[in-house]
């Protein structure tokens, strides 16, 4: 094959000679850069390199490009746009996603890889701010070409994260892939940030694990992130009973909490987030979980700082679209998984609740295949750490969970007796206890044992009460159980007063007062 390489006049001639037919020069130059064969670089090639290589350097890559046969170099991309008078992107245009023709890109060898990176040059300051030039703002150097292209002055809107929609979209006129399938279409830089936050956080002692075994955040004590799963179950559970006034303010007081868990940047915050939304979706509230997710985005990208990495996580979620969502969740959840694995062992008390929560999710219409993946999990807990780790509890509580949901209820009953009496004689293990009471109780209604049933379920809500007091949203689901069996039971006088309670439980929220206030 000749040399791509030559001059438009000997490929004229070259064409003429093999063909016999002489064409003008205008109609080969016309057909020559519709093809992508000229060799001048235009602006979609130079974007597309632009983007890509800001993308490879948040990844710590070093890239090689090429357009046309000719090396481009940074310095070459800095000099088109100030000669272009910078990167103006339009409103309503799409950024380049896939490779124009004629552009190529490599890692040069020896090819770095992500622990090639220097040590110091990972460890984020115990402030807040990363240090490593990867997230830092645009220096002066390259102001020029990023001061239209930059949202907020963030390194990362460099990234092509927008465009991610156009790997979702069904626009007719976007020409079909050969990527892989959706789940690997993530922009590498969202998942590859997952590590960074995980890594980073860890190795500056900001995420340090407390003497229960938790990881926890040495700069936050803020308990919001618990108050809000609360909130959350609670209101799944008011829909799936139908009461959606009740299940609108409980969702309102989750909303509200979002600012305070974002900046508290606990590390099951992601955990929560995944967690919740899937529970969503499977409950059969996919609407709920859409708006949870774009709320969450929206806010971070209000509060949290620009280039840090858990603002581009937070505001990924929000631009995931709604029959991607569920695939794109279980890809960030593996992504903690690794990250969470590497840097605190498979079974730290973080890695399993990452685990357990997804494999729960991800086989929730699989329920077979959860129980062997779970069972595995135990058994290699068990020969790595011992039978007394307090890991043990957390996976038999979503091994009772998964039971509880095949309604193996005498299964379930054996292995939640024996979790609560463990959780019961371990220090820090009293939420547990809670879930362990939970799940006994409704495995003992079951199996037409009333009494034990409403004493397992009491005891769950007073040490509920007693761990988050009275106001607490986590108590809800279980007053409503034991509401909905004392009706059935022909209590009706006790029920009753527990719907009134469970009213004064939840309270009002602004749309009520709204309401009054007409």
């Amino acid at each position: 094959m000749r040399s791509s390489l030559i001059p438009t006049n000997d490929i004229i001639t070259l064409i003429d000679e093999e063909i016999l037919i002489a064409y003008s020069i205008k109609m080969y130059r016309s057909r020559i850069s519709k093809w992508g064969w000229d060799k001048n670089k235009s602006k979609k090639d130079m974007v597309f390199v632009l983007h890509k290589m800001r993308a490879r350097e948040i990844e710590g890559k070093k890239t090689t490009f090429n357009i046309k046969g000719h090396v481009v170099t940074e310095e070459d991309v800095i000099r088109y746009f100030k000669k272009a008078g910078g990167l103006k992107k339009k409103a309503g245009t799409r950024e380049v996603v896939t490779t124009p023709r004629g552009v190529t890109y490599r890692t040069p060898s020896p090819e770095p890889s992500w622990g090639d990176v220097e040590e110091e040059d990972e460890v984020p300051s115990p402030a807040f701010g990363f240090r490593n030039s990867r997230f830092q703002p645009p220096t002066e150097k390259h102001s020029n070409i990023t001061t239209q292209s930059l949202e907020n002055g963030s390194m990362l809107s460099y990234m092509p994260i927008d465009s991610v929609r156009q790997f979702f979209s069904s626009d007719p006129s976007l020409s079909p892939s050969i990527s892989p399938p959706i789940r690997f279409q993530i922009p590498e830089i969202v998942l590859s940030s997952i590590d960074t936050y995980f890594s980073a956080s860890i190795a500056s002692g900001n995420w340090v694990t407390n003497a229960e075994g938790f990881c926890i955040n040495i700069h936050s004590d803020d308990t919001a992130s618990d108050t809000y799963n609360g909130d959350i179950y609670g209101a799944r559970n008011l829909l799936d009973h139908k009461r959606y006034v009740e299940a609108r303010r409980a969702l309102s007081k989750a909303s509200a909490l979002i600012p305070r868990i974002l900046r508290a940047e606990k590390p099951s915050t992601l955990n929560s987030f995944l967690y919740n939304t899937v529970c969503m979706i499977n409950f059969g509230y996919p609407e709920v979980s859409m708006l949870l997710l774009q709320h969450i985005s929206a806010t971070a990208s209000v509060i949290l700082p620009d280039g840090h990495p858990w603002k581009l996580i937070c505001e990924y979620l929000g631009k995931i679209e709604r029959d991607q969502v569920e695939d794109a969740i279980f890809r960030f959840w593996e992504a903690a998984i690794d990250a969470s694995a590497r840097n605190l062992g498979r079974f730290h008390a973080m890695s399993t609740s990452y685990y357990v929560n997804y494999v729960s999710r991800r086989y929730s219409f699989d329920k077979a295949q959860e129980e062997l993946l779970l069972k595995a999990y135990l058994e290699d807990c068990k020969r790595t750490c011992g039978d007394t780790s307090s890991n043990i509890c957390r996976i038999m509580f979503s091994l009772a969970d998964n039971l509880s949901e095949q309604k193996r209820w005498h299964d379930v009953e054996s292995v939640t007796e024996e979790l609560v009496a463990r959780s019961r004689v371990a220090d820090g293990q009293v939420y547990n206890v809670i879930s362990g009471l939970e799940t006994l109780a409704e495995c003992q209604y079951h199996l037409n044992k009333p009494d034990q049933a409403e004493k397992s379920l009491r005891e769950a809500i007073d040490l509920t009460v007693s761990e988050e007091g009275e106001r607490d949203l986590n108590v809800v689901p279980n007053l409503t159980m034991l509401e909905e069996w004392l009706r059935e039971w022909g209590r009706e006088e006790e029920a009753d007063k527990l719907k009134e309670e469970l009213e004064g439980l939840i309270g009002t929220d602004d749309i009520d007062e709204t309401f009054e206030a007409i």
